[in-house]
């Protein structure tokens, strides 16, 4: 009986350990085709990545010989006499600029009427005498023949030129309408 008590309980513990036994592999199997998964996972991103870095690479190559044409061509255009070409091209621009806007107009060489501006002539002998030929910078007038006969000089651009006889001709027709307006009845 003690003997028969014994290997019973010795049965109940072994069919107890079995159990948990069996516990722990299906877990392990669990974590185990989890693992699996993920890696599975990792694998593809990392194919995905190699692609993206592949594609990159290409495009970086790409990029780097178009670089290298423009390169060159850049090399070929900036020759000593492309250079003088360009900067003999520019000075007779300016030149061409400053004549064209500092030449006197002949509409207005003492004919009345309108000049190209739409003032009257009379307007136009009244503002030149009221003020000298410039450009109004707050309390400060800058003289334009001044910027012109600078730019030979200083190689200034045109566009600075172009843009500050676009801003007199504008102010001198905004004090135009201004006169007209305050002595209208």
């Amino acid at each position: 009986m003690f003997s028969q008590a014994v290997v019973r309980s010795l049965n109940d513990k072994n069919a107890l350990l079995q159990k948990q036994l069996e516990n722990v592999v299906r877990e392990a199997n669990g974590e185990i085709s989890l693992l699996n998964n993920k890696t599975a996972e990792l694998e593809r991103d990392l194919e995905l990545e190699r692609r993206k870095t592949r594609e990159l690479q290409d495009a970086s190559r790409d990029r780097e010989k178009e670089y290298q044409k423009l390169k060159v061509r850049q090399i070929r255009i900036s020759s000593p006499t492309d250079l003088i070409n360009y900067n003999d091209r520019q000075l007779a621009h300016d030149k061409f600029k400053r004549r064209a806007l500092l030449a006197p107009h002949p509409a207005g060489a003492g004919h009345e009427g309108l000049s190209s501006f739409g003032h009257t002539n009379d307007d136009q002998q009244q503002q030149k005498q009221q003020r000298p030929l410039g450009m109004h910078m707050g309390n400060t007038t800058v003289n334009l023949g001044a910027v012109v006969g600078g730019m030979e000089t200083n190689g200034a651009s045109h566009d600075f030129l172009l843009g500050a006889s676009s801003c007199l001709i504008y102010s001198s027709s905004l004090r135009s309408r201004e006169r007209r307006s305050s002595t209208a009845p």
